[in-house]
């Protein structure tokens, strides 16, 4: 199981796409480079975590999605998507579809999604 996040701490790989082994190997993925096909997903948070900074704490790490596997794709290439799924606690505490009627999405498994950019969507 791989654990993918946007990575946002100052540093070299700000603003790029981790990815966690069980082994807690990690590897960055700079957005701009390289989209990513995520399978057999889950949409991960930590609530109490993504609620204290919805009420204005500092933000830290509380989502994450989980995935049997994942491929590297080029970021020219074209891909029909389904949804945009959006993660910030600042906005709401939980996964949610933009512009929807904002349904909690957390622990929602999704067979497969892919990285464009900074965002992440279905297939």
């Amino acid at each position: 199981m791989y654990k993918v996040r946007f990575h946002l701490a100052k540093g070299e790989h700000y603003m790029h796409w981790q990815i966690k082994d069980e082994e807690d190997e990690v590897v960055y993925y700079d957005p701009s480079e390289t989209n990513l096909k995520l399978t057999n997903c889950t949409l991960k948070n930590q609530m109490s975590t993504a609620e204290k900074i919805f009420r204005g704490a500092n933000k830290s790490v509380c989502a994450w999605i989980e995935c049997e596997e994942y491929e590297i794709l080029s970021p020219i290439a074209r891909v029909n998507t389904k949804h945009h799924l959006r993660f910030n606690p600042k906005t709401l505490p939980f996964w949610h579809v933009p512009g929807r009627d904002y349904h909690n999405l957390d622990n929602c498994f999704i067979k497969k999604m892919v990285t464009l950019g900074p965002e992440v969507n279905s297939l």
